[in-house]
This record gives structure tokens, C-alpha cells and sequence, in this order.
């Protein structure tokens, strides 16, 4: 995930990172657990920044975003 946050998001570590969202992604679309039509980059920004608030602290608000993010991939969201 830190690939995701740095200015360098095009490299092999960025695309091996997207690469792997996209076979959870799929399988979930697969099983009908998450929508058919989010798309990897539109999952990749809001966990950037779960990732780089949640290294920076503990904070509730990391939590919250987490929590947003999850109801939104579900199916039926």
C-alpha cells in the first residue's frame, strides 16, 4: 500500500498491488459479495489514505474511512 501513497505509483510494486486487488475484486464480484462495478483505482485512493493516516496514528477517523469503503463495496450498497 505504500506504493499507492508515493509519487512513484507507477511502478512494478503499484501494478503488482492492483493486480492483486483485481483477483479479490473479482472473486467478490464472482460471489456477489461486493458491487460489479467499482473499479480497482476507485478502491486504491480511499485505502491510500486509511494506509497513511493509520501509520501516522491511531486515530477513530482511519476506522471510519475503512468502514465507509467496506459498506460501499458490499453488494446491494
Amino acid at each position: 500500500m505504500a506504493a499507492v501513497t508515493r509519487t512513484d505509483a507507477g511502478g512494478p510494486a503499484y501494478a503488482r498491488i492492483c493486480r492483486a486487488l483485481e483477483g479479490l475484486l473479482g472473486a467478490c464480484r464472482t460471489g456477489r459479495r461486493s458491487r460489479q462495478d467499482v473499479s480497482v483505482h476507485e478502491v486504491l485512493l480511499p485505502m491510500s489514505y486509511a494506509w497513511v493516516q493509520g501509520g501516522q496514528c491511531a486515530s477513530p477517523g482511519r476506522r471510519d474511512v475503512l468502514d465507509i469503503l467496506m459498506d460501499g463495496l458490499r453488494a446491494g450498497a
